[in-house]
């Protein structure tokens, strides 16, 4: 394996973050998740993919928007995926 591969890089670990910049960040990433989930609910589920996605890029630990993509795999019926996403926000929740 090349030198770079091998080399891990240093992980942040959640006590090591800003706790009030992890609240700012979450709180922009849940006004995103609502967003989302309006689309879920108005049956725009690809928008509402996006939408979640785009919430946990901002805070990757927001469980509303794991749960909007877990329910438009659940209705696309693409059981796996939903299944793992459920699975996992179970795990950060």
């Amino acid at each position: 394996q090349p030198a770079a591969a091998q080399k891990q890089l240093p992980t942040v670990l959640p006590q090591d973050r800003d706790p009030a910049e992890e609240k700012r960040k979450m709180a922009k990433s849940r006004e995103i998740s609502a967003q989302a989930a309006g689309k879920l609910k108005a049956g725009q589920l690809q928008g509402a993919i996006e939408q979640a996605r785009e919430a946990l890029r901002v805070h990757e630990l927001n469980t509303e928007a794991m749960l909007v993509i877990a329910e438009c795999f659940l209705r696309q019926g693409k059981l796996e995926l939903a299944n793992s996403v459920a699975s996992t926000t179970l795990q950060v929740d």
